[in-house]
């Protein structure tokens, strides 16, 4: 960097809410008296999906980038872009020069990083010697989304959902199956316990069981215009299996919630249309042989927001390994030593990885299958059929009690 000794960019903290102010300051080290025709500092927020597709035995690059953010600030120097005048000069020594953004207070998505698309957030600063290559610096941080008030209220309601499956026959055990679950909400913050409540009657001659997931689902679009191509990547978070039903017997299950927990991972996300996540939660009655025969599924809404009467304070950490959005960290964001073949090991260091709204908890230990399902299509129709019976319940459509 010529007479640059260092660059560098200091935050207040790491992560922000729409509508806060972004203080900052640019810590720069020269080693001798240097001509410069301004310094700059942009404020850029961008979605981008990227992947490869085959078609015709040829491989092509698909992708789409949105910008959300670009403010351009000039914190030293003129601000002008006349090369006649006299270019100010910076002195030898360690400069401090402070600034300020004021974010955007509209429905920005949180940040998220995967291998298929990111949200990213940054600072981008950079110094114009008008005679040597101007150094640069990124400096990442985190944006929490616009969930921080209060969810809607068709989130916050109890609901109660039932299931009945009549004349079942299963190798001749004629009977039926009942399946009622309740939930005092369907809005939850990470870290938080799942008050969920069931009741299974069981009418035929077989055992069952209730098989709980949380399962996340990322699409991922190039294209919003009907023709354009998709990938849809499902997770599931965390899969747990209950108690063994008797046949021609009733069963409650009422402390689900000390099991039941919401794990670290990015919030619902469904202002972008790049990038949308979504969540749902999955209860199954399973037979030995015959699979699902009855199961329900509704959405969840994860969110920053958390309100109780106790004084617990919110922390942020990094979205768990087994949901997309903490699986996978950018090369661009790591930094590392590179192996000589000495006994030594090589070290590696993240630079960036998003953060996210927690609620202090012990974690609780759930089964967790780690093999997604993804899922490629080239138009927007998402209709399926299932051989099983099964309930999709709608934002719009949740019964409440």
């Amino acid at each position: 960097m010529d007479f640059i000794d260092s660059l560098d960019v200091q935050l207040e903290k790491e992560f922000y809410y729409p509508g806060e102010t972004i203080n900052g300051v640019v810590l720069l080290s020269t080693i001798a008296n240097v001509k410069i025709r301004g310094i700059f500092v942009t404020l850029r927020g961008k979605v981008q999906v990227q992947w490869k597709v085959v078609r015709n035995g040829a491989v092509y690059t698909v992708r789409n980038c949105h910008i959300l953010i670009d403010h351009k600030q000039t914190v030293y120097g003129p601000d002008t872009s006349d090369v006649t005048s006299d270019l100010p000069v910076l002195k030898k020594g360690i400069h401090k020069i402070r600034f300020n953004f004021l974010l955007n207070d509209t429905e920005l998505p949180s940040s998220f990083e995967s291998k298929l698309g990111t949200i990213r957030y940054l600072l981008q600063t950079s110094v114009d010697i008008p005679y040597a290559s101007p150094p640069q610096n990124v400096k990442h941080f985190s944006v929490i989304g616009k969930q921080q008030e209060r969810p809607p209220h068709e989130w916050l309601v109890p609901i109660t959902l039932e299931r009945h499956n009549q004349n079942m026959c299963m190798a001749c055990s004629h009977g039926s199956l009942s399946l009622e679950v309740a939930l005092n909400r369907t809005a939850f913050c990470c870290g938080e316990n799942m008050p969920l409540r069931l009741e299974i009657v069981n009418g035929i001659n077989l055992k069952v069981w209730p098989v709980i997931q949380l399962i996340q689902k990322v699409d991922y679009c190039v294209d919003k215009t009907g023709f354009g191509i998709r990938k849809d990547v499902v997770h599931t978070v965390w899969e747990y299996k209950g108690p063994t039903v008797p046949k021609q017997s009733t069963m409650k299950l009422e402390n689900l919630s000390q099991v039941l927990q919401v794990p670290v991972m990015p919030p619902t996300t469904s202002t972008c249309d790049i990038i949308r996540i979504e969540y749902k939660l999955k209860v199954s009655i399973v037979t030995l042989k015959w699979g699902e025969p009855l199961h329900i599924a509704f959405p969840i809404l994860i969110t920053p927001f958390y309100q109780k009467e106790d004084n617990t304070k919110t922390v942020l950490k990094p979205a768990i390994a087994e949901v997309e959005g903490g699986n996978y960290i950018s090369p661009e964001l790591q930094c590392g030593a590179v192996y000589d073949g000495t006994d030594g090991e090589a070290w590696e260091t993240t630079l960036y990885q998003p953060v996210y709204v927690c609620v202090p908890n012990k974690g609780v230990v759930m089964k967790t299958p780690s093999t997604p399902e993804i899922i490629h299509q080239q138009t927007h129709s998402n209709d399926r059929k299932s051989v099983t019976t099964e309930i999709e319940v709608s934002e719009s459509r949740v019964s409440s009690l």
